[in-house]
């Protein structure tokens, strides 16, 4: 028997759970999301929030999850909005 779970160090949301653009994200707020199957992330260190097309939105962390029924919830606080430079680094890469 056994137990899949999933690590992940970015997290990407569809956009019925972000906003589109990075000016509707505000530093500091604390927003939450919820994400299919059983996943962890690590919590209170900064890692990138992610659209469905892999342009980054803001550096968050993660504050709060809850792993149950085959879902993961969460909170997530934006540390920072990064430049439009660096907005699609992960698609152009990954």
């Amino acid at each position: 028997m056994g137990y899949k779970i999933e690590i992940n160090w970015v997290l990407k949301l569809p956009s019925h759970q972000i906003f589109q653009d990075k000016e509707s994200l505000k530093e500091g707020e604390i927003y939450e999301f919820e994400k299919a199957e059983e996943r962890l992330y690590p919590l209170n260190l900064p890692i990138e929030l992610v659209n469905e097309n892999w342009e980054i939105l803001a550096e968050i962390s993660i504050v709060e999850i809850t792993i149950s029924n085959g879902k993961t919830k969460g909170k997530y606080k934006v540390l920072a909005l990064p430049p439009t430079t660096r907005k699609s680094l992960y698609y152009k890469y990954f």
